[in-house]
Parts: structure tokens; C-alpha cells; sequence
């Protein structure tokens, strides 16, 4: 597939208040980094900055996260076949590298279901906005988790090699419009190891084909949306001088969001099945 992939700012671009909003997400979601689908909204004038100043109590008294926490798949999965250690190893994967792999894989779990709340609810915001005048915080005594470790470096896309960048962005992008494509940063960091990354996209091809994953991922969707319904309807107004989106701006934008939460709970069920299909680990190595 080919296609312009959606715009982004990258955290080693971010300046002022998108910088700081980032480090507000890393500490209060407790992830290594930001999602794909956040800085794209960064990318979009002034709408990260008004969306949090929406979203940003409720995050901050851990009712956003522990809401997204509690967002799971309903539906069965029948699993990849387990991957041999031996193949493993052949690509390239050692030990060590093979624990890297795991770790994205559960930073991605643990990252991906706020992303989804964090699109649920901005998909409703703009076309409605909050009406509270101040949030009032449903739980007392959070604290924020323990910041994850980093993660491997991040692949970018000029930096794949041409054949691994098309089959990463033809898996990743199943189901975008057509002419806009996405490079999922779990994809990324995969391309850490080539040979990995291909076989990845060998093994999700024909799930993607026959639907199971957007069966699966379904599920996960639905209950976003519904949770979003409900802390919409508490949520403050902006804050004063941060306009919504223009309206073109919340058009495209909502046409990315639509997508993304069928992409989101998509990956969720991908990192879930890959996880559980490597080997276990030999310490002793």
C-alpha cells in the first residue's frame, strides 16, 4: 500500500507545551513514550494543547487511566503457532534482544488502552463540547505508576530498508482511507531487527485478510465508547484562550479517529498474539 503517512510531531521535535504535554503523558500513563495517534494530534495547530487542558484533570487523578485500564477484549483469538526458538534466533533475535521485543510489546498493551479512551473521547469532543464547569475527580489517593523503562529506539521510516518500510506500512495501515498510510510505532521498533519484523508481517497478513483481528478488536472498541460516553459528560470546558480545532481541522481529524479506533484495539489484540507466541526465555544463554 502506499500512501502519505499521517502527520506527526516526534518527541525528539516537541517544543514548549507540546514537550511538556508529552512528559505529562509519560509520567501519568507511566509509558516509555507517546503513541502515534498523540502526535498526530500535536501535529494539528493548537488542538493537543486544547484537548488537554479538557482531559487533563481527569488524567491527573487517574480517572482517565484506570477508566482505559479497565478496557479488555471480550472475544477469543485462535493463537499464532508458537515460534520455534531455533527460527527465533535465526532472524537475528537473541536473547537479549528478544526481551527487548517482549518489553514493547507490554509497554504497547499497557499504552494502547488509553490511546483508545484518548480517541474515544476526542472523537466526541469534537463534534460536542464539555460543559462542566470544573471536573470532579472520582477517586482519591492515585498515584501515577512507575515510569516504564525506555524502549528501543524507534525505526523511521527513511531509515527501513524499502522492502521492510512496504510490508510494515501495508499491514499497518489495513483499513485507512485510501491515500493516507500508517506506520504503527510497535512496527518501529520492530524494524530494529528486519528479519522479525518481516516474518510479523507474514503471520498478521492473512488474520487481517479474513477479519479475525477486526472481529477480535471489535469488542475492545465498543467498550471505549462507551466509557468515553460517560466521562464525556463530566469533562470540563477548555481552557480559556485554547480554541477547538477549525472546523476542516476536526473534519480530517475525525477521519483519522474513526479509523484509529478500529486501528488501536487492532494492535492491542496483534501484541497480545505475538507475545504469546514467542519462546520462552533462557536466561542461562
Amino acid at each position: 500500500m502506499s500512501g502519505q503517512l499521517i502527520s506527526e510531531v516526534l518527541e525528539k521535535d516537541a517544543t514548549g507545551d507540546i514537550a511538556d504535554i508529552y512528559a505529562e503523558i509519560r509520567r501519568l500513563w507511566g509509558v516509555p513514550n507517546v503513541t502515534t495517534i498523540v502526535r498526530h494530534v500535536a501535529a494539528v495547530s493548537g488542538a493537543l494543547e486544547w484537548y488537554w487542558s479538557i482531559i487533563g484533570p481527569a488524567n491527573e487523578c487517574g480517572d482517565f487511566q484506570e477508566t482505559a485500564l479497565s478496557i479488555f477484549d471480550t472475544l477469543a483469538t485462535a493463537p499464532l503457532i508458537p515460534l520455534p526458538e531455533m527460527a527465533l534466533r535465526a532472524m537475528g533475535v537473541d536473547v537479549s534482544a528478544q526481551i527487548e521485543i517482549e518489553n514493547v510489546f507490554m509497554a504497547y498493551d499497557r499504552n494502547n488502552r488509553p490511546n483508545l479512551l484518548f480517541v474515544s473521547v476526542l472523537q466526541r469532543l469534537l463534534k460536542k463540547s464539555a460543559t462542566a464547569d470544573i471536573y470532579v475527580p472520582q477517586r482519591t489517593g492515585w498515584e501515577a505508576p512507575i515510569e516504564a523503562r525506555p524502549l528501543v529506539r524507534m525505526v523511521q521510516a527513511d531509515e527501513m530498508a524499502p522492502e521492510i518500510m512496504a510490508l510494515a506500512q501495508t499491514v499497518g495501515s489495513w483499513g485507512f482511507p485510501e491515500g493516507t498510510a500508517f506506520l504503527p510505532g510497535v512496527y518501529r521498533h520492530l524494524a530494529n531487527w528486519p528479519a522479525y519484523l518481516a516474518h510479523v508481517g507474514a503471520v498478521m497478513w492473512p488474520y487481517l485478510e479474513t477479519g479475525e483481528i477486526l472481529r477480535a478488536s471489535m469488542s475492545i472498541a465498543d467498550a471505549a465508547g462507551k466509557a468515553a460516553d460517560e466521562l464525556v459528560s463530566r469533562l470540563p470546558v477548555a481552557g480559556d484562550g485554547l480554541p477547538p480545532p477549525a472546523p476542516a481541522q476536526a473534519e480530517e481529524m475525525s477521519a483519522i479517529l474513526s479509523t484509529m479506533t478500529q486501528k488501536i484495539p487492532e494492535m492491542i489484540v496483534i501484541c497480545n498474539l505475538l507475545g504469546d507466541a514467542l519462546p520462552a526465555v533462557k536466561r542461562n544463554e
